[in-house]
């Protein structure tokens, strides 16, 4: 028999009602960490074999369904987008517009300025990988010279 459920019926019916609502394959297998314990007697670990994933992932979805950070109720993963905001969106853009100044008289050959410059205005130590994600997200494009050296145009 598997855990009984702490949220009750009404958990059980929202899990069945998302099972009808699905999008995508997580909210279904989400769901299905729900239902078919508590309709069918099924274990965890039975659980697991049925659905296509591991028992920890098995409890992982049941908790997070019962806590409520499930995607029909709009939740999303901490992943993507920014990771830190060493510079405001403002002071972003401000710090872009002046090196797409510089570009337009010439290519950036390196990253090097740019990005002790970056760390200047910022005053945090950060990889040059902050500083490609944020020209890139501002429309820059890193290609190769004749030469196969790193050039940064604006597209």
């Amino acid at each position: 028999m598997g855990r009984k459920l702490t949220g009750g019926d009404s958990a059980l019916d929202d899990a069945i009602r998302l099972c009808g609502n699905a999008v995508t394959a997580a909210d279904m297998r989400m769901a299905l960490t729900i239902v078919i314990p508590e309709r069918f007697g099924v274990s965890l670990p039975e659980t697991a074999k049925i659905i296509g994933v591991s028992q920890a992932t098995v409890s992982r979805l049941r908790k997070k369904f019962l806590t409520g950070k499930r995607a029909d109720l709009k939740w999303k993963s901490g992943w993507g987008g920014r990771r830190r905001g060493n510079l405001s969106e403002k002071e972003e853009g401000k710090f872009i517009k002046k090196w797409n100044s510089a570009a337009e008289k010439g290519n950036i050959k390196t990253l090097d300025a740019v990005h002790l410059d970056y760390m200047r205005i910022s005053k945090v130590t950060s990889p040059k990988s902050t500083v490609h994600r944020l020209m890139k997200r501002h429309g820059w494009k890193k290609m190769k010279s004749e030469n196969g050296s790193a050039v940064w145009k604006i597209s």
